[in-house]
Formats: structure tokens, sequence, C-alpha cells
């Protein structure tokens, strides 16, 4: 019993427990963790390393040259850099310090040694893991080390092992890319893109009566979302600009009591939350004109156009008589626009996009039908 009771003793001193709490969450790139789920919440503070709610913490900036030291938290986030295709091509990585805690505290021999690997060796037999994770210990034997990711490797899992030099103990912590964008974008596809020097804005002209598709294009720090991240869209805006209309008051026997011009706003009716799309519109007297609407469809941002703003008019009839209101120009001589803005949910990203309305050529006229000379 005794030597027993020593062989006990004997394994208690070399008996340790390697413990990593390890997390890359780019908002546009890598997560490794160790038995913890990933932290959803979104970067948008300044600083460059910030302690969250929970006791996380966020690394503002992916490229961080910060030296200092922090007490390993439960979970540790790097946030992506603000020119997130630029840094990929670069040569951008997301670096972070690890820590192996050897216990018991009174072991002498805390030495480790630190590897890298794929956990599927067979699928990824031509690809060299030092291309995507390196681990380096601050000294030979040393229990902190830095892990950098170099690129993407969507798809696949990356394995970290530490491995006591006394006895052998090991510990691992399982590497994964998410992939999550950190910027967002919006391709006006098929439509005209002409500056507004009226509005100082860029504005993409779609032609009434056309449906387009507009590209919304997410990124990251190293170029690849991951495929298991699904966007959730959201949309919304804003409309520019007034337009002046001739309003014409009749009796009940028909006759005019003389025109007079009234301004009247572009106004955007949002049915996002009960019918996943939003409209422009404007009433006239009791009709409505209706100019575009936009919804999500397959990823991308919907645009109808309808009618241009110059078709507006309307009528309100009663027996005492008769309203007919009709375009007669635009306020300030500004075409009016709208400002759609796309929100991803899940990251709270946003991109714009500023929207008209135009026609094609429908007709021609002259101020009079004969000339005589």
């Amino acid at each position: 019993m005794y030597q027993e009771f020593n062989q006990h003793k004997k394994a208690d001193t070399v008996k340790w427990i390697v413990a990593f709490v390890l997390i890359f969450a780019l908002m546009g790139g890598v997560i490794a963790s160790i038995l913890l789920a990933t932290n959803q919440n979104k970067v948008g503070n300044t600083g460059s390393v910030i302690e969250l709610d929970d006791g996380s913490l966020l690394v503002n900036e992916s490229d961080s040259a910060n030296d200092e030291t922090y007490a390993m938290p439960k979970k540790l986030m790097f946030a992506a850099s603000s020119t997130p295709t630029l840094a990929a091509k670069a040569g951008h990585t997301v670096s972070i310090k690890l820590t192996a805690t050897v216990t018991p505290i009174e072991a002498e021999n805390k030495a480790v040694d630190w590897s890298v690997a794929w956990v599927d060796a067979e699928a990824n037999k031509d690809k060299n893991v030092a291309d995507y994770v390196t681990v380096t210990p601050e000294s030979d034997g040393s229990s902190t080390a830095t892990v950098v990711c170099k690129k993407a490797f969507d798809g696949s899992e990356i394995v970290i092992t530490v491995t006591t030099r006394e006895g052998g103990f090991t510990a691992q912590c399982k590497v994964i890319y998410v992939g999550k964008p950190n910027a967002i974008s919006i391709s006006a596809t098929g439509a005209t893109v002409k500056k507004d020097t009226a509005w100082n804005v860029d504005v993409a002209e779609v032609k009434s009566g056309q449906t387009y598709l507009f590209d919304i294009n997410l990124d990251n720090d190293f170029g690849v979302i991951g495929k298991g991240f699904t966007p959730n869209y959201k949309v919304s805006g804003v409309s520019y600009g007034s337009l002046i209309l001739n309003r014409e008051i009749f009796n009940s026997s028909g006759e005019s009591s003389g025109i007079t011009q009234v301004e009247s706003e572009i106004r955007v009716a949002d049915l996002w939350d009960s019918d996943q799309h939003i409209y422009t519109f404007m009433q006239v007297e009791s009709s409505y004109a209706f100019y575009n609407k936009f919804y999500i469809e397959n990823g991308k941002l919907k645009v109808v156009a309808e009618s241009v703003y110059s078709s507006t008019q309307g009528a309100s009839y009663s027996r005492g008589g008769s309203v007919k209101t009709s375009f007669a120009s635009y306020k300030d001589n500004k075409l009016p626009y709208v400002l759609v803005t796309v929100t991803e949910q899940n990251t709270g990203l946003t991109a714009t996009v500023c929207v008209r309305t135009t026609s094609g050529v429908q007709g021609v006229s002259l101020s009079s039908e004969a000339l005589y000379v």
C-alpha cells in the first residue's frame, strides 16, 4: 500500500491539465474555440482591446501589435480590419496569444511543446497546414504561444496540440474557420449609375416597368465568407425630394375656380416586419402613385421600378364638385430619389444605394400644331 501511495503521489506531481480558451472571432474571419460557443456580440466600440459584459475580450485590430498580456478570458474575439479585401491581398493575418496551464502548481517541470495539424490529414494531404495556421511559443518549452491564422480554410478543421515534456500529457484545441463578414456593399446590377450634382450623390437609375436584382456583396479579412454563414437581410429607406403639383378645383357644374400649386413629399412605406418589403408612394387626392418597391430575393436586393415621378396625378369627386391634381415640376429642380439601406442583421453591417425611377422617351409634342408664314 505504501508503494502504491508513493506511485500515486508521484503521478500527482506530474499530472497537469492544459486548458485553452481560444476563440478567433473575425467579423470577417476566424474562430477557434475549445468547448465554448461563439460570442455573437458585435464590433462597434473603440479602443484596441475591450472587455465585454460577459468577461470576453474583443480585439478591434486584426493585426494587433499590442504586446500587453491579458488574463485568459472564457472567450477572446478578433475584429476585422476596415479594409478586408486589401488586407487579405497584402498577406493579412490574425493572431492571438494562448497560455497552457500546467497543474498542480507545485510541478517543477512545466515545459511543453506545441504542434499544429489537420484534423483530416488525408483530405488535406496536399496542403501545408503551416500555410494556414502556425503556433510559435515565446521560448523553448514556454506555456505561452502565439497562434496565427494566415488564410481561410473553410470546410476543414485544424487541431493545436500541447504536450508536456514530463509525462507526455496532451491537450488539444480545434481551430475552425467561421468566416463572418465585416464588410458589405451593393452593386446596382443592370441600372445606370449617374452623379446627381444637385444632390451630390451617385444615383442608380432604374427604368419604369422593369425589375432589377442588385448584388449584395459580403467580404472579410481573408476574402472568404464561411459556408456556414447565412445572411439575414433587412431593407429600409428614406426619400429625398418633393413634387410641385397643379391642383384645380371644379364646382358641380364643372366650372374651374383656378389652379393653385401645392408641394407634396414622396413617402416610404415600411412593411418589412409584416410583408418583407418597402415601397415609395404619394397620395394624390383620393388616389395613390407608386414609384418603386424593394425586396430581398435569393440574397439580392430586388428593385421593382413602377411609375416615374412626372406621371403623378390624381382626382377626387363629390356632389359639390371635383379636384384634379397633376405634376407641374420638381421642387428646386431637384429630381427625387430614395436612399435604400440593406442591413445584415447577424453582424449589423449596412450598405446603401440611391435609387430613382426614370423612363425612356414616350412621346414628343410641339407648342403649336400649325405655323403660318
